[in-house]
């Protein structure tokens, strides 16, 4: 990079980054910390060099028929004013603004600006990483406004009749952003590449296939965990055990009983024959008694069970209606036509607001034109006043020699 000897005095340690022609022999070079203007040796003036530090609090650009001039504030410190050809501002503002963004801490370490877009009261900036909007006359300043891709989840586009919206979704909130229509395109797709690229997509339906939401698996999942590993024990069947073997026992007690009464009754006529069948028939009498008891006991408790199942079902038959809780009545809704309606007619409103606005700007920015442009011809009759009176101090000067 050719860098004339006065500007690599001001250079110091630092290596310029960037450089930009502005008029003639005067260049423009950038590092990154400072936007140092050198301006060649005139017939009347000597080669300078000016230098604008990049710590400014507030960025204005005015745009005159021959200048442009580009005003940093430094806040308590003062203001500076640059000044370029107006035919070089699109090319000064771009680099000059992303160093005043890295030195704000607005940008990172080796995020590149990829366009800046300026409209009467707003200013978009385009990044590698975010997408930084300023709302205003100057082209930046503290409050402005950022959208990191990395927190971009959908990103669309709405056609208006003059000014078109950048649709960006992110967790939970959605960022629009209007653009007139004669440069929505460009600014359109300057975004995309840059989002896209940062997702490390090249198309939208990438895009968008990368962030759709994950559909949860139809098939349920089998519980094929057993009684065992849940620690629920298994129903026991108790008292119909019981049951079973009471029943059991009594039978066998019947079977024990017929089978004594068939004995032969030739041994009944010894003693000890006569003797064991009076003990039989005590044992068989009382066993008897027993069944006849535990019987009508054990049909009385199936009874009573039954009766208490019946008595649960006619109460539950019996609940009355009013202790049901009642149901709530619908709420009145407002019919869709209705309210699509509403919400067409408001946001109709909006848009014809928004673009009186942007037709009040587009005047106030003609106007403030027309006054740089007066400020222009009135400088440069001056510059032409001055050029006139050092000729007539040189020619006098002649004429005296």
């Amino acid at each position: 990079m050719d860098v004339p000897g006065v500007v690599s005095g001001a250079l110091g340690e630092e290596s310029p980054v960037a450089r930009i022609p502005l008029k003639g022999e005067d260049v423009l070079f950038l590092t990154p910390t400072r936007t140092l203007v050198y301006r060649a040796e005139g017939l009347l003036s000597d080669e300078t060099v000016e230098e604008y530090l990049h710590d400014a609090e507030r960025v204005s650009v005015r745009e005159g028929r021959r200048k442009a001039k580009i005003e940093l504030d430094y806040g308590t410190d003062g203001t500076e004013t640059m000044e370029v050809p107006a035919s070089r501002v699109d090319d000064v503002v771009p680099p000059v603004l992303a160093g005043v963004l890295n030195a704000a801490g607005v940008t990172g370490p080796g995020e590149s600006v990829k366009g800046v877009y300026r409209f009467s009261e707003l200013t978009l900036v385009v990044t590698s990483s975010r997408l930084v909007k300023h709302v205003g006359a100057a082209a930046w300043d503290e409050d402005y406004e950022s959208i990191d891709y990395g927190d971009v989840t959908a990103f669309s586009a709405e056609e208006g009749s003059v000014a078109s919206t950048l649709v960006f979704g992110t967790d939970g909130h959605t960022e629009r952003i209007k653009v007139p229509n004669e440069s929505f395109r460009e600014v359109k797709e300057a975004v995309e590449e840059a989002l896209f690229a940062a997702h490390d997509v090249s198309t939208p339906a990438e895009f968008a296939q990368l962030h759709e939401p994950e559909e949860p698996d139809p098939t349920p999942e089998r519980d094929d965990m057993g009684f065992a590993d849940s620690g629920i024990a298994p129903i026991e069947m108790s008292g119909a055990d019981d049951d079973a073997e009471e029943q059991t026992r009594s039978e066998t007690g019947a079977s024990t009983a017929t089978t004594t009464d068939s004995e032969p009754a030739s041994e009944a006529t010894t003693a000890e024959s006569r003797g064991e069948c009076a003990a039989n028939a005590k044992d068989e009498e009382r066993a008897w008694r027993e069944r006849s008891r535990s019987e009508p006991e054990r049909r009385g408790g199936d009874e009573r069970r039954e009766q208490n199942d019946r008595r649960r079902e006619r109460t539950r038959d019996r609940t009355p209606a009013e202790t049901r809780e009642p149901e709530p009545a619908p709420e009145p809704s407002i019919p869709d036509d209705e309210l699509l309606a509403e919400l067409r007619d408001i946001l109709v409103a909006v848009e014809r607001q928004e673009d009186a606005l942007a037709s009040h700007s587009d005047a106030i920015a003609r106007q403030r034109a027309e006054l740089d442009a007066q400020e222009d011809r009135i400088a440069a009759q001056r510059d032409e006043l001055a050029e006139q009176r050092q000729r007539i101090d040189d020619l006098i000067a002649a004429i005296r020699d």
